[in-house]
């Protein structure tokens, strides 16, 4: 394929590229008798539509890679599905079978994974966690996807708080469905699909989830452990050392005073 930036619009320039490069194929392949090379502009491709034999992964007519390290089962998937292709398995087709081969494929790889912390896990459907997009190259609404994957991320780590601070899967589940399930059905209905209603019915989940992760961890209230008829004695007892203080206070703002009083007019008689 020839770009369009390069000056090769005349036909006569078209056809010395195009004798450049099959002199260099017959070099190589001087026994083949003819040319396999076609050269055409770029301008001249038309768009088709692209049918899968394993959406995403694998179109019809196409150069498909199996990229991994060694031991991680690249043979073995390719042979899987040269078996099932070549019996005409209907089961290939279906979705049960790339739910499997993800379970499959990740145990595979989390056998040589030694930290429990970065093992791989396959996302369940309709679990606790939210899954997070692809932005791809050249997207136009990569600042959008990226902004939606962040408050995904965000209320995943949440989950993962709750989880560690003692909370059950499903009381999480719980504030997953009735806080962002139900919630984000109810939006769509009423305002259609918009990604910041998504992110702000998320963020008030965060919040949720939250403070429910405060007063799980918040330490217990104190329980007075004390005997009924204990505290009724100790009550009355009380009750009879406030009296006397009265009495005592009484004493002394009145009768001290008036006693004094009677010294001192005592004391002026004597004289």
């Amino acid at each position: 394929m020839i770009p369009e930036e390069q000056n090769l619009s005349s036909s006569n320039g078209l056809h010395k590229v195009q004798r450049t490069c099959e002199s260099f194929f017959y070099t190589f392949y001087p026994m083949s008798g003819y040319s396999l090379l076609q050269l055409i502009h770029r301008h001249m491709i038309q768009s088709q539509t692209v049918k899968w034999l394993w959406y995403p992964y694998i179109p019809y007519g196409k150069i498909t890679i199996v990229q991994g390290d060694p031991g991680e089962g690249k043979t073995t998937l390719v042979l899987n599905l040269a078996a099932l292709l070549s019996k005409g398995d209907d089961y290939f087709k279906d979705k049960e079978f790339l739910r499997e081969e993800k379970w499959i494929y990740t145990e595979l790889i989390n056998q040589r994974v030694d930290n429990p912390a970065i093992k791989l896990q396959v996302f369940r459907s309709g679990g606790l966690y939210l899954p997070t997009k692809k932005v791809g190259k050249n997207n136009p609404r990569k600042a959008e996807i990226e902004a939606d994957n962040k408050a995904r991320q965000e209320w995943n780590y949440s989950v993962d708080r709750a989880l560690i601070a003692g909370m059950s899967e499903t009381q999480i589940g719980q504030v997953k469905e009735i806080e962002i399930t139900l919630k984000i059905k109810d939006s769509i209905k009423q305002n259609g699909n918009k990604p910041s209603l998504f992110r702000r019915i998320v963020d008030m989940a965060i919040l949720r989830i939250k403070m429910l992760i405060e007063r799980w961890t918040a330490p217990p209230k104190p329980v007075l452990s004390v005997d009924l008829a204990e505290f009724r004695s100790m009550q009355h007892i009380m009750s009879q050392l406030k009296e006397r203080s009265s009495a005592i206070q009484q004493i002394e703002n009145r009768t001290l005073p008036e006693l004094e009083y009677e010294l001192q007019n005592a004391k002026s008689g004597w004289r």
